[in-house]
């Protein structure tokens, strides 16, 4: 998955390169385990979709957090778009 995003105002691309899922734990009254809080790694892009350190290098922490945030959106969103895509196929009869 890629969006548009940018670095210190400069425009460039965010491929979403591996994501796993938190894991919610169940929790017992003898067990409390803390959940698996997933993975969610990225690259930094340039407009033409090549790998750019150089921009990457720039990057600030603000910056880093805010593309994690970013990229959870992204992922949510494309969550949200394929239980709709599943509804509507099980409305169709597909």
């Amino acid at each position: 998955m890629i969006f548009d995003s940018h670095i210190q105002g400069i425009p460039c691309q965010i491929e979403i390169t591996h994501y796993t899922p938190a894991e919610r734990k169940i929790v017992t009254c003898t067990t409390i385990d803390p959940p698996d809080p997933g993975e969610l790694e990225w690259q930094v892009l340039d407009r033409k979709g090549y790998p750019a350190a150089w921009l990457d290098a720039k990057m600030t922490r603000d910056d880093r957090w805010r593309i994690d945030g970013e990229c959870e959106r992204e992922l949510e969103q494309d969550r949200i778009e394929a239980d709709i895509d599943m509804a509507e196929s099980r409305m169709m009869g597909v």
